[in-house]
């Protein structure tokens, strides 16, 4: 099986009629978080010489409060050696979702968890810009050092981060020296 996808149009109509389409949403962002954060769990999952049916019962056990229907395409992509899929079947379906719902989706990404009020404000401050909801999740990546980075899925970066004011500060030395 060369080409393999996970249709996201069928995977919307599927989940709306059950109103689980948010649910189903946030967690297929949320199973990539954790692929991005667990090398581990992303290891095993990869590796051709673990069984299958060891990775469907370690992912059952990780993700038994997430709804069936994430489990069974998690369970479909291990089974057809395709995990590789989940990112753009959780990017294709979050896009088709805030399109249907008139909303524009983003990451707030610090280098610690933060209390949720923030990604709130910098949630309000965009949706009055953009004159549209905007919708923030958050996610921690330890290598920005500090401040936060705003990723909207449209291509707008907003980078207020410890190491981009540290690689300005660098530039702008070299530039006079």
């Amino acid at each position: 099986m060369k080409h393999f996808t996970v249709d996201y149009k069928t995977l919307y109509e599927l989940t709306e009629r059950e109103g689980e389409t948010l649910r189903v949403e946030s967690e297929l962002f949320d199973v990539l978080n954790l692929l991005k954060t667990n090398f581990d769990l992303k290891t095993t999952l990869e590796d051709v010489r673990i069984s299958r049916k060891f990775k469907k019962r370690l992912l059952a056990e990780i993700l038994k409060n997430y709804s069936p229907a994430v489990l069974e395409i998690v369970n479909l992509l291990i089974e057809v050696r395709k995990l590789s899929e989940l990112y753009n079947l959780s990017h294709h379906f979050s896009l088709f979702v805030a399109e249907k719902r008139n909303h524009m989706l983003g990451e707030f990404i610090t280098a610690i968890r933060v209390p949720d009020k923030y990604k709130e404000k910098a949630a309000r401050m965009l949706s009055e810009k953009y004159q549209k909801n905007v919708l923030l999740k958050n996610r921690v990546a330890p290598d920005i050092l500090g401040g936060f980075i705003i990723k909207i899925l449209n291509g707008k970066i907003i980078d207020a981060s410890l190491r981009q004011k540290l690689n300005n500060l660098k530039k702008c030395m070299s530039e006079e020296m």
